[in-house]
């Protein structure tokens, strides 16, 4: 990095929504990444990162622990996974 500041934006904050008031499911969110990222990688990304959500299974899969980067262009993508881990939640549910 060159030491120059990213824009980060949650899937939180973009639905101005907090950690439990309103949810998503998974084809909204996919098609949130479609609009935003406008690229079928990043698309195809999510899709891993649900399937192994529930396969892991990482019941901590929440609209705060998913994000987009814009870049220098003003071009959004995808930002890494983060807060991911192994967590079967309470009563298995998610959180």
């Amino acid at each position: 990095m060159d030491g120059s500041r990213l824009h980060v934006a949650t899937v939180a904050a973009l639905i101005d929504s907090g950690l439990r008031h309103r949810i998503i499911d998974c084809i909204d969110l996919m098609r949130m990444v479609k609009a935003i990222c406008r690229r079928p990688a990043a698309v195809e990304e999510m899709f891993r990162r649900m399937v192994f959500s529930v396969r892991a299974p990482n019941r901590d899969d929440h609209v705060r622990n998913h994000a987009f980067i814009m870049d220098a262009r003003g071009s959004w993508s995808l930002a890494p996974a983060y807060d991911v881990s192994f967590s079967e939640g309470p009563g298995g549910e998610h959180s």
